[in-house]
């Protein structure tokens, strides 16, 4: 029996109502895990890529970025521990067992949604309506006056009904934008 399946054993021995003896045998169990988890080579490169990840998706906590990680080293009774351990180690990544993936939230964003209209997420406001610019990349130079008028730059994506997201390049976009004659409204935003 290794060290790591003793102090399992012990902690289930203990039972809850043993709640000073359970915090020693759970920092013990960290300790150990967490030595583990540090020299796990396939966690360290699975974080560089989500660094780079360009997969995006959306729940209730908002957008996030996600990249495929084999959740299933990780042991059923393990992964309080290993939740902790990315808490403390990158405080924004959590693994997603049901999905075998690492997650982190991209935080407070502008989102184009299907119809073209532009949230901020932060505020909770409609930035920008569809008829308030002529085509994407006026739309793209809308979002950087209001960004740099707010000193806010969160990122910008796009995101379907379906809850599909993709990214929004708005710099490069506003830089091949060409005002019209008539596109007065733009200090507005």
């Amino acid at each position: 029996m290794s060290k790591l399946e003793k102090m399992f054993a012990a902690r289930e021995a203990l039972g809850t109502e043993h709640g000073k003896a359970l915090e020693s045998v759970d920092e013990k169990i960290s300790l150990l895990l967490y030595a583990q988890w540090d020299d796990w080579k396939a966690l360290k490169d699975t974080l560089i890529k989500l660094d780079d990840s360009t997969e995006y998706g959306s729940d209730e906590g908002g957008i996030y970025r996600w990249v495929r990680f084999d959740v299933s080293d990780v042991a059923e009774r393990e992964r309080p521990y290993f939740d902790d351990y990315m808490l403390d180690r990158d405080g924004c990544v959590h693994a997603d067992y049901e999905n075998g993936a690492l997650v982190t939230q991209e935080g407070p964003s502008i989102i184009v949604n299907d119809d073209g209209d532009v949230l901020d997420e932060d505020s909770g406001k409609w930035i920008i309506h569809r008829r308030d610019y002529k085509g994407e990349e006026h739309r793209a130079h809308l979002i950087e006056q209001w960004m740099d008028k707010s000193g806010y730059f969160p990122g910008v994506f796009e995101m379907d009904r379906y809850g599909n997201v993709g990214t929004v390049d708005t710099k490069a976009l506003a830089a091949q934008y060409v005002p019209e004659p008539d596109d007065t409204d733009d200090e507005e935003a």
